[in-house]
């Protein structure tokens, strides 16, 4: 499990997201999503992520506002891909 620290309103409010994945795991997403160009799918992430992992990593994210529901499924957030970047 990672947890993660949020800052926003420019610093005023902090919060804390918990991604119930290691870091070694979202090591590899970051690298698929912003390095190889993957949608955060759990097609494309299916060699990164069990079925079980992607579902509570997907969920917890959209929660916590990294991820936002489209038409076509789901995709990172400017907010997300920020996150992501520090583990790439």
């Amino acid at each position: 499990m990672t947890r993660i620290e949020l800052v926003e309103d420019q610093g005023k409010r902090r919060r804390y997201l918990a991604l119930p994945v290691p870091d070694a795991k979202l090591h590899q997403v970051a690298r698929a999503c912003l390095w190889h160009g993957k949608a955060f799918s759990r097609r494309e992430l299916g060699n990164v992520l069990s079925q079980g992992e992607y579902a509570k990593l997907s969920d917890a994210m959209l929660g916590g506002g990294l991820l936002r529901e489209t038409p076509t499924g789901r995709e990172l957030t400017a907010s997300g891909r920020a996150v992501l970047r520090r583990y790439a």
